[in-house]
Parts: C-alpha cells; structure tokens; sequence
C-alpha cells in the first residue's frame, strides 16, 4: 500500500478515514464483540504515542510481528500485539475510548506457537493456549485437558485465571483430568520448611521438570482461587503402591494482607486430616499465625501449614524420612496422616 497517497484525514470515533481510501478497511478487521477492549499487556510487545490512530495502524501494517493493535484516543497510545482478542474477551479488559484492529491478512494464522497439523480448521496449540487460532490460555489444567492436543500430557503449561493479567507457570496433569498442582514432594532431602517470603511466592527444585519437588506459593493459590473456590485434593503415596487421599469442594483463600486465610471451605472427607477451619491464616515459622498461644506449630511441626489452635493432625509438609518398615516414628516433623501407619513415599496437593 502506497501511504504516500494521504492527503486529507478526518478522525471520527472508530475509524480513521482519508482520501481514496481507508487502511483500516483495506488492512485490518474489527472484532464487534471486543471492539472496545484492551488486549492483557503481555501479548504487546511495542507501546509508544502517536499523532493518530491511523499511524499507529500503519507502525503494524509494516511490521510482520504485528497481529493486532489499541489505539487509546485519550492519551494517543499504541500497542502492538502478538495476538488478537478471544472471541469471548476473555483475554482483554474494557476501555471505553480504546479501538482494537486485527491484521487481515494474520487472521487465520495460529498465534503463540500454534500449528495446523491435524486439521486445517483448527490449531493445535502448546503452551497451555487454546482457541481456534490459540488466541488466549486456558484458565486452568481442566480447561485445557478438553482440548484433544493436550491429551494424557504431563508437563508445565501456562494459565491465566479469571481477574488477572499475569499468567501463571504450573504443572498440569493433563493424564489426570487437567490437575493444577500445587506441592509435589518425592526427595527426602528437599525441604518444605522455609520463609513467609518463599512460601508466598512459590519455590520449585527444578523448574524444568514436571516432577520436580515444590510449592507453586500462596499468592499463586489465592488469585487461583480470588473469583472461583476449587476443589483441593491431598494425597500420600506410602510403600507396595498403597495411597490414601481426600478432597475439599469450595476452597478459596485471602491475600497476603490477611494472612492468606481460608476464606471458604467445603464438608471434608473421610480420612479427617484436613480440619482447618474458615478464618485459619497460613504459619511459617518466621510467621506465627496459628491461634495457640502458648507455641507455635509451625516451628514443632517444623513446617509450614494452616494451623488452627491445636495446630493439625496431620504434617502434609514436613520431612520425608523412608524409614524401614514404612512405618511412621511418631516424630511430629516427619510427613504423617493422623491414622495411617505409614509414613508417606511421596506427597500431592492439586486442585481438580
């Protein structure tokens, strides 16, 4: 296209026309639904002021990264976008003076990675986008185990759960029914007992690898679970392949400023482990939280947790021991489950 050719521009509200012809008709196509809507900030990738909207479309009209841009008509600001909004917004905010514009000609293509080798219709997306043309990321593991190229995948993926705009990295078990998982605890060496600061904010043995041991970290959790209570599952896995595991419908804690207390909370299941109460607030050991007191679970359990007033009768953070037998010591500190002998292989929490 020869922009040369302008000579008279006249803005209106949502197009910018000039003689001859329009480039936002010519180059680009809008979404009817999100029209006015801002695509989340990660998927820009240039932000800068111009002198009108009809530049900022010709900056990504030139520019083959570019699939999509905003044009903010208060502040004459531009952004540039590696993808387009999901049909359904979800991916975007609303900005009542912004106007968003898709690239024809990047239409159809897959975003983020995404590729047609299965079907010419449809993407096959990685990295936990879905969609069409892997437009946006699935909310959680669930959504994205309904979607056939994620299928029986163990591995991390990216979600992005309603309310923010920040995408979370978590382990996904696609062969579980889309689990989110929170904690896996394998080594016997790894340790769980660490600061208010770690167990805010997530700490992994290897963040490369799906079976790594770690904590995705209570602001995680929290916005997880700011909008939609989740169903939390814990599980032991003890010696000869024995596992024992219970879940809570309706979980959903606060924010750091208050304690990262359970804000909601289901009926719990038979084996009576988990009885902390609504209102509980998180202990670390440099964080006393707990309503006891005279002492401190956290640092005689040697492990962060949700502790009521007679703390918990069971240590699902704690120390990994193996001991001969498979039987637990009694040693509060060591992994237990209030009734079951044994003392645990391995510990799971995820939400289902």
């Amino acid at each position: 296209m020869d922009f040369n050719r302008v000579v008279v521009i006249f803005v209106f509200y949502d197009y910018v026309y000039f003689a001859g012809t329009t480039i936002l008709n010519d180059e680009f196509i809008s979404n009817p639904t999100c029209k006015k809507h801002k695509i989340h900030s990660f998927e820009n990738y240039q932000l800068f002021k111009t002198r009108s909207a009809l530049e900022c479309a010709k900056k990504c009209a030139l520019d083959i990264e570019c699939f999509s841009l905003n044009f903010l008509k208060t502040t004459f600001e531009c952004s540039l976008n590696r993808g387009f909004i999901a049909e359904n917004c979800s991916n975007a905010v609303y900005e009542k003076y912004v106007v968003y514009y898709e690239k024809k000609g990047k239409a159809q293509d897959c975003l983020h990675g995404g590729n047609r080798s299965s079907s010419p219709l449809y993407c096959d997306c990685i990295d936990g986008y879905i969609g069409d043309r892997c437009e946006r990321l699935m909310q959680n593991c669930a959504e994205g185990c309904k979607r056939p190229y994620y299928h029986l995948q163990k591995k991390y993926f990216y979600i992005l759960p309603p309310g923010t705009s920040q995408p979370i990295r978590i382990v996904c078990r696609m062969n579980w029914g889309g689990r989110d998982m929170l904690m896996q605890h394998y080594d016997s060496l790894y340790d769980f007992n660490r600061s208010w600061r770690e167990l805010s904010e997530g700490f992994w043995s290897d963040p490369n690898h799906e079976e790594a041991d770690g904590w995705i970290g209570l602001e995680h959790i929290h916005i997880m679970t700011r909008y939609t209570p989740r169903q939390i599952c814990y599980e032991f896995k003890a010696m000869f392949e024995q596992y024992t595991s219970t879940c809570i419908e309706g979980f959903s804690i606060g924010n750091e400023s208050n304690g990262y207390r359970i804000a909601n909370l289901g009926p719990v299941q038979s084996p009576a482990c988990l009885e902390h109460p609504v209102g509980a607030a998180f202990s670390t050991f440099d964080k006393d939280n707990d309503n006891n007191s005279t002492r401190s679970c956290a640092a005689d359990y040697q492990a962060p947790f949700w502790y009521n007033e007679n703390c918990a009768r069971c240590n699902l953070l704690g120390s990994l021991n193996h001991p001969p037998g498979g039987n637990w010591s009694g040693d509060i500190s060591d992994a237990f489950w209030e009734g079951l002998a044994f003392s645990p292989l391995s510990i799971k929490i995820w939400f289902q």
